[in-house]
């Protein structure tokens, strides 16, 4: 542990909570101190609750996930952000309402979020089904946003001849389903000349956080004495994993990847949410994860992508190490017992993070696991940032 860093983070937090009641009806966290993403975002904040948990700002948790039922029984989902409000984002909140009752040991945090857990579920199995039953990232922007980010998206990628060739409203919708993801941009939907492919997938990250918070809530009811929505929500699960199992397995290899339903076949990239299926109790296929491990380390941490010959990199792409894949990844190994790569996971990104704290003074949003440096890409530039950069760190410190 770096003292210098973790004194940093404690007295900044504040720094990141926000109070307008003109936007949220409580104070919540932001990923930024200052300028750039100073907005509440949906995923990052599961992972700045952890931190939270760690400094003892429990107030501040309860808080978020009260602005999260907020947005729920507004909108009927979370919104990517308060100011992006077309999308969501990966569905962590209930997994959060789990970490805050197991922190707390109180039913009463079941009782206080189980309405809004129920809200969250209904909007994915409505809004965001594939043809095969299970799901996929997409968008609600009208028309004339999906133009608008189509249009501004387009250049901030540099996309192609063939890919501007494609339908104006379907490449829009295709460009903000993966800003849903949380991962703009990742090569992960590649067919042929065009990286955007998503409405043809059927996508790995969202089942398995799906799978995820289905087992949880199913246990979470059953505490509460709810058999039947447990008994429910636990056939949903059984059922998700069936349907993973039979579509989205590499029964060679034993890896998961997301799943072409309109070509039938598997994605052809190795990307970071081949790590998912681990922390979400999806395999727990030691010799699979250790392939992916040797895949994704490099010298200074976990890529969230694979070195290829062309070199069309974005992003969620090597040699990029994030802080939720990083977070994740660490979960899932030691889950299933690989102590030894969860560990030099852990220890990579936060040696990352000290050394370039004792260079720079600050925290960055992306870290390069090939050169131990802050991130660069042409997509943006990499903001300094607190938010699950530093939440992710201080959950390392204990665990």
């Amino acid at each position: 542990m770096d003292k210098k860093l973790h004194e940093y983070i404690l007295k900044n937090w504040k720094n990141t909570i926000r109070d307008n009641k003109e936007i949220l009806p409580k104070p919540y966290t932001v990923p930024c101190m200052k300028e750039v993403f100073i907005n509440f975002y949906y995923w990052d904040t599961y992972f700045i609750n952890l931190g939270l948990f760690e400094a003892g700002l429990v107030e501040q948790v309860r808080n978020n996930l009260d602005d999260m039922v907020f947005f729920l029984d507004k909108y009927g989902y979370i919104p990517n952000a308060d100011s992006l409000l077309y999308r969501s984002q990966p569905p962590l909140f209930t997994r959060a309402v789990y970490d805050l009752y197991k922190y707390s040991n109180d039913l009463e945090v079941i009782h206080r979020y189980k309405d809004a857990i129920l809200k969250e579920f209904k909007f994915w199995k409505e809004k965001r089904m594939t043809p095969i039953g299970l799901n996929a990232y997409s968008s609600d922007e009208p028309k004339e946003g999906l133009l608008h980010n189509r249009y501004w998206l387009s250049k901030r990628i540099g996309c192609n001849e063939v890919e501007l060739a494609v339908d104006e409203e379907i490449f829009g919708r295709d460009l903000l389903a993966i800003a849903e993801s949380g991962m703009d941009f990742t090569i992960r939907f590649k067919e042929g000349k065009n990286r955007f492919v998503a409405h043809e997938f059927a996508h790995l990250d969202l089942n398995c956080l799906l799978y995820d918070a289905e087992m949880k809530a199913s246990e979470m009811f059953n505490l509460i004495g709810d058999k039947d929505t447990s008994i429910r929500l636990e056939k949903e699960a059984i059922k998700r994993k069936e349907l993973m199992d039979k579509y989205m397995l590499d029964k060679e290899s034993g890896i998961y990847y997301d799943y072409n339903f309109e070509r039938n076949h598997l994605s052809y990239f190795k990307t970071g949410v081949c790590l998912y299926p681990y922390f979400s109790g999806i395999s727990n296929d030691k010799k699979a994860a250790k392939q992916l491990f040797n895949d994704f380390m490099l010298p200074f941490g976990l890529s969230v992508g694979v070195a290829r010959e062309e070199e069309d990199y974005l992003q969620w792409d090597y040699p990029h190490m994030w802080p939720a894949n990083t977070c994740l990844a660490y979960m899932g190994y030691k889950k299933i017992g690989l102590d030894k790569e969860a560990d030099m996971i852990k220890e990579k990104y936060m040696d990352a993070l000290e050394q370039n704290f004792k260079t720079t003074g600050g925290l960055w949003e992306k870290y390069d696991a090939s050169s131990g440096k802050i991130s660069t890409t042409s997509e943006y530039e990499t903001p300094e940032m607190m938010g699950w950069v530093a939440g992710v760190y201080e959950y390392f410190l204990t665990h």
